[in-house]
C-alpha cells in the first residue's frame, strides 16, 4: 500500500477530514488528497505531524518499505496472518524462544574471528540470522496488537530512544 494510501486509512479510521488536516497541516485539502492519491509525495513534516496525530503503525511500515523497499521488515497483512491478541502473543513467544535458540547457538561460531569460520558455519549463522529477523518482524505485529490497549508504537518507542540516549548507546 502506498504512503498517501496509508495516511488515508489513518486519517479515516481517526474520523478526520481532509480538510482539517490540511488546516492542521497549513496546505490545501486539495494538495491532502494529491498525498492521498499518490499523485504528490508526502513531505516528511506532513507525514511527521498526521503520524503524532493518528499513531498509525501502517503509515510508519509503508514509509519505510518506500525508502527502503525489501531491507525493512515486510508488513505482515496477508490472509494468513491472525492479528486477534492471543495469536499475536502465542506466535511472538514462539518466536522469540526460536530467536533464543538460534542466538545460543551462534555463539559458538562467533568467538572465532569472521574470517576463520567454515562454509558450514557461515550458513548456520546465515540461518541464525534469519530466525532472528523472524522474531523482528513478529515484534511489528507485536506492537500493533497493543494499539487497542491504549499503548502506541509512538509512545514507545519516543521512550526507547530516550532510554537509549541517557545510557550513552546512542549519540544525537
Amino acid at each position: 500500500m502506498p504512503i498517501g494510501k496509508a495516511l488515508q486509512n489513518a486519517r479515516k479510521q481517526c474520523g478526520d477530514s481532509q480538510t482539517n488536516l490540511s488546516m492542521e497541516a497549513n496546505c490545501s485539502r486539495e494538495t491532502i488528497s494529491a498525498y492521498e492519491n499518490g499523485r504528490a509525495k508526502v513531505p516528511s513534516d506532513i507525514f511527521q505531524h498526521a503520524l503524532e496525530k493518528y499513531q498509525d503503525l501502517d503509515m510508519v511500515m509503508e514509509a519505510a518499505a518506500d525508502y527502503f523497499g525489501p531491507y525493512f521488515f515486510p508488513q505482515l497483512n496477508g490472509d494468513n496472518v491472525d492479528h486477534h491478541p492471543s495469536s499475536v502473543l502465542m506466535k511472538s513467544e514462539e518466536e522469540l524462544e526460536e530467536a533464543l535458540v538460534a542466538v545460543k547457538k551462534a555463539k559458538k561460531i562467533m568467538l572465532k574471528p569472521g574470517s576463520s569460520i567454515s562454509d558450514v558455519e557461515r550458513r548456520e549463522l546465515e540461518e541464525i540470522a534469519q530466525e532472528y529477523i523472524e522474531s523482528m518482524t513478529c515484534g511489528w505485529v507485536f506492537l500493533r496488537a497493543l494499539e487497542p490497549y491504549g499503548l502506541h508504537y509512538t509512545k514507545l518507542l519516543e521512550n526507547h530512544n530516550r532510554e537509549m540516549i541517557a545510557k550513552g548507546y546512542v549519540v544525537r
